[in-house]
């Protein structure tokens, strides 16, 4: 089913329900349960019975109309502890409880993008925009630098990892995710970061309140594999 959802269709959700300043909404995950990012949510009929659903696990369905879900019906269960599914992008009001903000998308098998202490010749070169970003494998030990300019990074960096650095080309820079969000609407961004993943390559991730035509054509025209995007409102069973 596309993940394409326009304003005043149906549409679905999950997650926790919970409420931050007054406005219920779903947390898509226990570490958005403080209302940075998340599903606003409108009850035109009767609200539900709080103490009943508060802060657990529910699926909604409604219609996605002023960037919030106006609810028909509240399920609870469907979510579990796991978050709504990543869209693959191949080639192809009140604003008060989704502020969007800067995060480290987690997922698994990847490594958190941080920068933790390094050493003075890394920021150097990061600075200088020849390193994304450097750091040490434990299973192995080894010190992996990820360059949009491999030679000169390791050349700066063999002499401090004489037997155990490793420089992996990196097929963009930030420059270039930077620019894959600037085509996304802030009213629709709610989280971003950069990840590496498996394979030691940067990413932008994203994490969109729902995924309007136009925003699914112009992220398809860039890499699939520089996105892990995740759309937390999803065309509604029938609708897609």
């Amino acid at each position: 089913m596309s993940l394409v959802l326009e304003e005043g269709k149906p549409g679905w959700a999950a997650g926790r329900f919970v409420h931050a300043s007054g406005q219920p909404f779903l947390a898509p995950t226990d570490e958005d349960a403080d209302g940075s990012v998340g599903v606003p949510l409108i009850f035109d009929g009767a609200r539900p019975d709080i103490a009943e659903v508060g802060n657990r696990w529910v699926t909604v369905t409604g219609v996605l109309r002023d960037q919030r879900l106006h609810v028909s019906t509240l399920a609870l269960g469907g979510a579990g502890s796991a978050s709504p599914a990543a869209a693959e992008m191949t080639g192809r009001g009140d604003n008060s409880a989704r502020q969007s903000r800067s995060v480290e998308q987690k997922a698994p098998a990847e490594r958190e993008f941080q920068l933790d202490r390094r050493l003075p010749a890394e920021t150097l070169l990061i600075e200088r925009g020849l390193l994304v970003d450097a750091w040490t494998e434990e299973a192995t030990g080894r010190r992996i630098a990820l360059a949009t300019d491999p030679e000169p990074v390791r050349d700066a960096l063999q002499p401090h990892y004489p037997n155990s650095i490793e420089v992996v080309p990196s097929r963009w820079d930030l420059r270039y995710l930077d620019g894959i969000r600037s085509q996304v609407p802030d009213e629709i961004l709610l989280a971003f970061g950069n990840s590496v993943g498996k394979i030691h390559q940067l990413r932008l991730a994203m994490t969109l309140l729902h995924l309007p035509a136009a925003v699914a054509r112009r992220l398809a025209g860039y890499p699939a594999d520089a996105l892990d995007v995740r759309v937390l409102v999803q065309p509604a069973p029938g609708t897609g």
